[in-house]
């Protein structure tokens, strides 16, 4: 993976999502603290963690999990890191 930086992150981000979104967190792999139940190498992909910008909800951050080959959408959804 090479070094995004956050404008790269945003028009990434925007190709993928079509929503107006607020960019959390991005680097390789699955973080830890998301509970994703996908059968994936987590060694293979790089994430995005975003949130929609009506954030006065309490909910799960969603994430976006990409090929780091080729950006190729692997999963996107909840984080299932609530509570």
């Amino acid at each position: 993976m090479k070094n995004y930086s956050e404008e790269d992150i945003k028009n990434i981000l925007s190709e993928k999502i079509r929503e107006p979104t607020i960019i959390i967190d991005w680097g390789k792999g699955v973080p830890e603290n998301c509970n994703i139940y996908y059968a994936l190498d987590r060694n293979t992909c790089w994430y995005i963690i975003y949130s929609y910008n009506n954030n006065n909800t309490v909910a799960s951050s969603k994430i976006l999990l990409l090929d780091r080959e080729t950006n190729k959408v692997l999963y996107d959804g909840s984080c299932n890191d609530e509570g």
